[in-house]
C-alpha cells in the first residue's frame, strides 16, 4: 500500500518544521496510515542512529596531496571517456577481482563505497540529500545516510570488494548509518528497521568494524557469515543467526532492574532472539532451514557474476541498446581471463580509433566466450550485450538476429527474453524500417511477457505505429 503524502513532508514533521495546523493534520493521518507510520519510524530511527555517531578524524598519515592528485586524474579520465566510450559509457566491460577496476572505469577509485551488484524486483532508495524515493540499480554506489527498501518481490546484493557482501531480503527496510574509512580499516553501521539481511565478511575485513542495530538489539560482527531478522509481527523482535565466526549481540532497551546479562556471544551454528525490553535469549542451535538459507551468502560475490548495468523500468531496453556497460566478476576463473583482458583492450582501442575491424574482433571474442564457456546463468547477459554491440556498429540485421535468438533460447528466463524481444522490435522499427516484423515482435512481448517492463514500451510502440 502506498500513500500520496511525500517523504519530504514526513521528514519535515519529524524535524518539527511544519506549521502547527499542518503538523496536527499529518499526525492524525499517520495514526490511521500504516504506510506513513512506517516511513516515519524509518526516518526517526535513521536520525537517532546518525546522531549517536562520533565523527571520525582523518589520521595524521593521510596523504591529502596524493588524494587530490588522484581526484584530478579521475576527472581527466572521465572527460576522455565521454569522448570515446559507447554513448559516454566507460569501455563496456568491468572486471572485478581478477583485474583492477581502474583500468576500465575510474569511478571505482572513488573511495571504498559498497556497490550494488544486483537489484531485483521492487526496490527503492532514498538518498541522503533527498527525501523522495528513487530506483536502485546495479552499479550504483551506496552512501552514508541512504535508506534502502525492498518490496515483496525485491532483493538487493551489495559488495565492498575484499571486505564484505550483503544481501537485503524481500520486505526489508534498512538505513546506512555509517561508512567510514581509516587507512585500510573502516566502519560500516546499518540500521535494520524491519525485514532480513544476510552478510559475509571477507579476507581483508580483519580490523574493520561491522555494526547492525535494530529497535531491540545491537550486533557487533567479527569475521563471519550471519543473518539478522527483524520481525514486525513479533513487535520487531530481532533474531541473529551465525553460520561461521562469532557475533556479539546486545539488548538495547533492557530495563535497568534486570540482573541478567544484556550481552551474549553467538557462535557458529547458533542463533539468539532479542524481544522488546528483554535480554538476548541464550544461544540455541541453528534450525536446518536457516542453516541452508545462510549457505547462499557464501557464493555471493565469489561465484561468477555477469550483469548488465541497466535499470529496472520500461526504459531499460533503450539503456541496453546504447549499449550499456557489462559487469563481470570472475574470481573462480570460469571465463578465460586472457581472452577477457584482450577484449577490454580491443574495445578501448576501437573506441579511440573508431576502427570497425577492431570492433568486429571484440565481438568475435565475446561470441567465442559464449560458445566455449556455455552456461545459461551468464551467457544470456553476454548475448544481450553482443546484440547491442552489433547495433552500435550499425550491423542491424545481425543485432536483430542475436536478440531474436536470445528470445527463443531463453524463454525460461523471462527477464532476459522480454528484453531481447523488445530490443529486436525496436531495431526492426527504427533501424531497419521493417514495420511488419516490428509489429510481430512487439506483439510477442505483450503475449509472452505481459507483466514485463518491456510490455509498456511495446504497447506504446503499437499505438505509435497505427498511423503507418
Amino acid at each position: 500500500m502506498n500513500c500520496e503524502i511525500k517523504w519530504e513532508k514526513i521528514s519535515a514533521f519529524a524535524d518539527g518544521q511544519l506549521g502547527k495546523k499542518e503538523a496536527q493534520e499529518l499526525e492524525l493521518h499517520i495514526k490511521d496510515c500504516a504506510f506513513c507510520k512506517e516511513r516515519l519510524e524509518v526516518i526517526k530511527s535513521q536520525k537517532k542512529i546518525l546522531n549517536s555517531l562520533t565523527p571520525q578524524e582523518e589520521p595524521a598519515t593521510f596523504d591529502r596531496g596524493f588524494q587530490e592528485k588522484l581526484s584530478q586524474a579521475i576527472e581527466r579520465r572521465k572527460v576522455f571517456q565521454a569522448q570515446f566510450a559507447f554513448a559516454g559509457v566507460a569501455a563496456a566491460i568491468l572486471l572485478a577481482a581478477l583485474f583492477t577496476f581502474a583500468a576500465v572505469n575510474p569511478a571505482f577509485l572513488k573511495g571504498e563505497l559498497p556497490m550494488v551488484l544486483a537489484a531485483r524486483g521492487t526496490v527503492e532508495t532514498v538518498l541522503p540529500q533527498d527525501t523522495a524515493p528513487v530506483s536502485l540499480d546495479a552499479g550504483d554506489r551506496i552512501q552514508k545516510g541512504q535508506v534502502i527498501t525492498t518490496g515483496q518481490d525485491g532483493e538487493v546484493d551489495l559488495i565492498l570488494k575484499d571486505k564484505y557482501v550483503l544481501k537485503i531480503k524481500p520486505n526489508t527496510s534498512i538505513s546506512i548509518a555509517a561508512i567510514t574509512r581509516k587507512n585500510e580499516k573502516g566502519l560500516t553501521a546499518l540500521y535494520v528497521n524491519k525485514g532480513k539481511i544476510a552478510a559475509r565478511t571477507d579476507e581483508k575485513f580483519n580490523g574493520s568494524e561491522f555494526l547492525v542495530n535494530t529497535r531491540t538489539a545491537s550486533a557487533h560482527i567479527r569475521g563471519t557469515v550471519f543473518m539478522v531478522d527483524v520481525d514486525p509481527v513479533r513487535s520487531y523482535s530481532t533474531a541473529v543467526s551465525v553460520l561461521t565466526g562469532k557475533v556479539e549481540v546486545n539488548s538495547i532497551y533492557t530495563p535497568a532492574q534486570m540482573e541478567q546479562a544484556t550481552q551474549v556471544f553467538v557462535r557458529a551454528g547458533e542463533k539468539t532472539d532479542v524481544r522488546p525490553n528483554s535480554v538476548p535469549s541464550a544461544p540455541q542451535r541453528l534450525p536446518v532451514e536457516e542453516w541452508q538459507s545462510l549457505q547462499e551468502i557464501y557464493g555471493l560475490g565469489r561465484k561468477l557474476q555477469v550483469a548488465l548495468i541497466i535499470g529496472t523500468g520500461p526504459e531499460r531496453v533503450y539503456e541496453l541498446l546504447k549499449p550499456c556497460p557489462l559487469y563481470i566478476s570472475d574470481e573462480e576463473l570460469k571465463i578465460a581471463p586472457k581472452l577477457l583482458k584482450e577484449t577490454v583492450s580491443i574495445i578501448n582501442q576501437a573506441i579511440e580509433s573508431n576502427d570497425r575491424t577492431k570492433h568486429l574482433k571484440a565481438i568475435e571474442n565475446l561470441e567465442n566466450i559464449v560458445s566455449v564457456y556455455k552456461d545459461k546463468s551468464y551467457s544470456g547477459q553476454l548475448l544481450l550485450f553482443i546484440g547491442s554491440y552489433y547495433r552500435y556498429i550499425d550491423e542491424y540485421e545481425k543485432a536483430a538476429a542475436v536478440f531474436e535468438s536470445v528470445a527463443r533460447e531463453y524463454k525460461d528466463k523471462k527477464n532476459i527474453a522480454s528484453l531481447a524481444q523488445c530490443a529486436a522490435a525496436i531495431i526492426y522499427e527504427k533501424d531497419l524500417k521493417q514495420l511488419q516484423k516490428a509489429r510481430e515482435a512487439y506483439n510477442k512481448v505483450l503475449e509472452n511477457y505481459p507483466k514485463s517492463p518491456e510490455s509498456v514500451e511495446a504497447q506504446k510502440a503499437l499505438e505509435r505505429m497505427k498511423s503507418f
